[in-house]
């Protein structure tokens, strides 16, 4: 959802917008690529896993651990990733100190503490 390519979060945060703001703004971008392609792929296992076909039976264990992986990091990815950012930005949310993804928050929130070069 943070993507640098799409629209970062440090960079509304820079023009003055609010953390949660810039958050929303970044999730509208980026939800459509990753539900569109988690969903696509999903849908496409979905008949290797039911293994309808003979032969079939051999890849279906395969396809189902692929499906529960894919599903669980997408909810990750939709859910909890946008959830914890605010919880881990540095000094109360701001995110000026430069592009800063949430699980590189604590290592920022050091890096911002110790002055400038951020």
């Amino acid at each position: 959802m943070l993507s640098e390519t799409a629209m970062p979060v440090s960079s509304p945060r820079k023009e003055g917008l609010a953390l949660k703001e810039a958050l929303a703004q970044a999730c509208k971008v980026r939800l459509r690529p990753i539900l569109m392609t988690t969903l696509a792929t999903i849908l496409g296992l979905i008949p290797m896993a039911l293994a309808l076909e003979p032969g079939s039976e051999q890849y279906a264990p395969l396809a189902r651990a692929i499906l529960g992986g894919l599903t669980v990091s997408g909810m990750v990815t939709v859910f909890l990733v946008p959830s914890a950012l605010p919880a881990h930005a540095p000094q109360g949310g701001d995110l000026a100190c430069g592009n800063i993804f949430w699980f590189g928050a604590v290592r920022a929130r050091r890096l911002c503490r110790a002055g400038p070069p951020c």
